[in-house]
């Protein structure tokens, strides 16, 4: 598969859970050649408390990279083939909910991953399942009441814009 296909896929299996929200999937050898994932509930800075993407309710990073941690090849472009077999790894997974503690202004809760390794196509099917798992959670805590009021108003958009 193509570095471009993949991050198409990639968009393409988040939007299918949260349409409208901002999710960026971007190649750097900057550092050390990897692909970084980062999802955001909010589909534009304006839909954030305080008009900050810090202030989104979703906290997850995702970053692919060489078998058993190594870098990607340098120098990747959008044509450019994938190594067969890649690593998918978080850096952060959680999203901001109510809490009960009076001294806290709110709590986090964990969305389930497990580190992954495969070619880019389980890759992708593996995210499907970590989107959709997402969904779920943002839902259950939806249901609960759960979910802060300065999140309430995007949370019911995004929600009401999923199709089954």
């Amino acid at each position: 598969m193509k570095l471009n296909e993949l991050q198409a896929q990639i968009e393409s299996a988040y939007h299918k859970y949260f349409p409208n929200s901002r999710i960026f999937v971007g190649y750097s050898d900057k550092l050390g050649a990897t692909i970084s994932i980062g999802c955001y509930l909010a589909g534009a800075k304006e839909e954030n408390p305080g008009k900050y993407w810090d202030n989104d309710m979703f906290h997850v990073s995702l970053t692919i990279h060489g078998e058993s941690g190594q870098q990607l090849p340098k120098g990747l472009q959008a044509e450019s083939d994938l190594p067969e077999i890649m690593e998918l790894s978080q850096y952060l997974s959680y999203f901001f909910k109510k809490t009960d503690n009076k001294y806290k202004y709110c709590d986090s809760e964990k969305f389930s991953f497990r580190k992954n390794s495969g070619d880019a196509e389980k890759l992708v099917k593996y995210l499907d399942k970590y989107f959709s798992s997402m969904r779920e959670k943002v839902l259950t805590a939806y249901i609960a009441g759960q979910i802060l009021p300065a999140h309430l108003e995007t949370v019911k958009i995004k929600l009401a814009n999923f199709e089954n």
